[in-house]
């Protein structure tokens, strides 16, 4: 099964922005901060019924477990244990979008389809 790596790996590399760790600078919220780093805040908020609390909670947990995801979907990858990869792949496509991360969900999505 060809699944073409480095496809996702430029956009799962990146190291996720800690909400607790965002500056208010220049006038800008860390609402507007995640939008201009291309988070599609509208969609997570609507994700989050609207609840800014909630939608940092979330993020926070996204966060939160980057590193251990990104590891254990790597090693399934190395592994060729496709179909817990799948599994993976399945999950992130979902989370990300729920925290309006569409890029991310996207490029998970095309390797749902491979």
């Amino acid at each position: 099964m060809n699944l073409a790596p480095g496809t996702v790996q430029e956009t799962v590399s990146k190291e996720p922005v800690q909400p607790e760790t965002v500056n208010e600078k220049g006038g800008l919220s860390f609402l507007e901060v995640l939008a201009q780093d291309g988070i599609n805040v509208k969609l997570g908020l609507e994700y989050c019924s609207d609840e800014e609390e909630f939608y940092r909670e979330m993020l926070e947990m996204f966060c939160s477990q980057y590193e251990e995801k990104r590891d254990e979907m790597n090693a399934l990858y190395e592994s060729a244990a496709w179909a817990d990869y799948a599994i993976k792949v399945h999950a992130l496509k979902s989370t990300s979008l729920t925290i309006g991360a569409e890029e991310l969900s996207g490029c998970a999505k095309m390797l749902t389809n491979l």
